[in-house]
């Protein structure tokens, strides 16, 4: 053990590293059929709508919580993380955000 101090590094990715909301490619890439695929696309109409001021904020994250509950519950955490990790080799980074990887 050493008494030397740790370092830690915060990183934003919404709108940050990542351009735009996770949420929505990620709600895509879990969909396994019609309905799912269906809320999912509400996720986007909520977004423009929260972007526009139609939707409070507040709402749209009780929301996005509801949808993306609906659509992850009772999946196998192996066909999640494989999910996950195709979303992650095909939704580039920000230009110039590998430099701080």
């Amino acid at each position: 053990m050493t008494d030397a101090p740790g370092r830690v590094a915060l990183l934003d990715w919404d709108n940050s590293l990542h351009d735009g909301f996770t949420m929505g490619p990620w709600l895509h890439a879990l969909a396994r059929d019609a309905q799912e695929e269906a809320a999912a696309r509400r996720f986007d109409d909520a977004l423009a709508d929260v972007r526009s001021g139609r939707l409070a904020y507040d709402a749209f994250v009780v929301l996005a919580e509801g949808l993306y509950t609906s659509i992850a519950a009772g999946r196998p955490v192996a066909e999640v993380e494989a999910i996950a990790d195709g979303l992650v080799r095909d939704d580039p980074l920000r230009p110039g955000t590998r430099q701080l990887a």
